[in-house]
């Protein structure tokens, strides 16, 4: 139950529980937790096609992916490339955040992050009054982006479309995946392996 991963001057302890795993990191003395822990909304969805859905909750995959339980997107369903849309996001706990990680495009396979667009940029708010552009690289890896200079409790996320990789086959603009790192105060009491 419990992973630890050796990154230079980074300790990292994940948890996996019935509705999705918590990871702890710890760098420089600051310990985080990565989770899932939120509500998301979306301005647009794709409308479901096959049985498959396009919804914003899909941004909350519970794991990696499997023939059982494959991974979904989001993506947004309005005409052209999605440029302006956004997911809303409330996290459960209030709290300061260090970074959002996000996995870029649909990654269920090659062929489908190829085939569909990818962001390129995008807006973040917090609270409704900090705003920063932040800018993703092209690849199905989750992508860090880090929260500076802004060290209150973020009750809201706002990330809005501005620019997109092009997709191969189809305009439609996809996120895979979506983990908040709240900032915490001490060291968290790390459970052993059952």
């Amino acid at each position: 139950d419990i992973a630890i991963e050796a990154i230079p001057g980074t300790t990292s302890y994940t948890e996996q529980g019935d509705r999705r795993s918590i990871t702890y990191t710890e760098r420089l003395g600051v310990w985080n937790a990565v989770h899932g822990d939120f509500s998301v909304t979306a301005s647009s969805s794709l409308k479901p096609e096959n049985g498959i859905t396009y919804t914003a909750e899909n941004v909350r995959n519970r794991d990696i992916g499997s023939r059982k339980n494959p991974l979904r997107a989001w993506s947004e369903g309005v005409d052209g490339d999605g440029t302006g849309e956004f997911l809303d996001i409330v996290p459960d706990h209030p709290a300061p955040l260090s970074w959002i990680e996000i996995r870029n495009g649909y990654c269920e396979s090659d062929d489908l992050f190829a085939a569909n667009n990818r962001v390129k940029n995008l807006t973040v708010t917090l609270n409704g009054k900090h705003t920063f552009d932040a800018e993703l690289e092209d690849i199905k890896k989750h992508q860090k982006i880090l929260i500076r200079g802004y060290t209150n409790p973020v009750k809201t996320i706002r990330l809005t479309i501005r620019s997109v990789y092009p997709g191969k086959s189809f305009s439609d603009t996809c996120i895979t995946d979506i983990n908040l790192a709240r900032r915490l105060a001490k060291k968290p009491e790390i459970r052993g392996s059952r």
